[in-house]
C-alpha cells in the first residue's frame, strides 16, 4: 500500500475492499475515475444508488501536506469533512484494493466475531506457518516461555451497546 501511494504521490490513499451488494449499505463506497483514482464519495448509501461495491476499510495513508493545520480545525471527520476536501481542492485520492482478508469491527458484535475467528485464526490472512512471527507458535506447536500469554478459552459479550 505504501509503494502504490508513494509511486502515484496520492495526498490520501485508502485500502479498499470489494463487498457484496447486500452489504453496501453499512459503508463508505469509493466511486473511480480510471483504475484506481477516487473522484467520489457515498457515505453509506442504498444499493440502488451506489456507485459501486468498493467500500472504504477506515485504513488511510496520508501525505504530511494533508495533515498540516488540522489541528486547527477540530471535529473533523475523515469520510464526511477531510476527503472531501481533500477532492474538492483538487488533491489526488487513491484506492488501494488488494486481495486481503479484512473484517469490520464498527459495532460490538463485529468485533467480537472477529477476535474469536482470529482467536481460532480463521480467515485471518496469515498462514498458520507465519503466526509466530506475531508472537504465537503455529498451530500444533507448543507454546514456549517467551510466547507464554493470555488465552480466551470462553467469553460473551454483554451489555455492548451504547451507554
Amino acid at each position: 500500500m505504501m509503494r502504490h501511494h508513494r509511486a502515484t504521490d496520492a495526498d490520501v490513499t485508502i485500502a479498499a475492499h470489494r463487498n457484496a451488494p447486500e452489504h453496501i449499505e453499512k459503508y463508505g463506497i469509493l466511486q473511480l475515475s480510471g483504475a484506481s483514482r477516487v473522484c467520489g464519495f457515498q457515505e453509506k448509501p442504498p444499493q440502488t444508488h451506489a456507485a459501486s461495491n468498493l467500500a472504504s476499510t477506515g485504513i488511510y495513508l496520508f501525505h504530511p501536506r494533508v495533515l498540516n493545520g488540522l489541528q486547527d480545525r477540530p471535529g473533523q471527520d475523515i469520510a464526511t469533512d477531510l476527503l472531501p476536501a481533500v477532492l474538492n481542492s483538487g488533491g489526488h485520492i487513491e484506492a488501494f484494493d488488494p486481495h486481503f482478508c479484512w473484517t469490520d469491527i464498527g459495532t460490538a458484535r463485529d468485533y467480537f466475531t472477529a477476535l474469536v475467528r482470529a482467536l481460532k485464526e480463521e480467515n485471518v490472512g496469515i498462514p498458520a506457518t507465519e503466526s509466530s512471527k506475531f508472537g504465537r507458535p503455529p498451530r500444533g506447536h507448543t507454546a514456549q516461555p517467551e510466547h507464554a500469554g493470555t488465552v480466551l478459552h470462553c467469553a460473551q459479550c454483554k451489555n455492548s451497546g451504547p451507554r
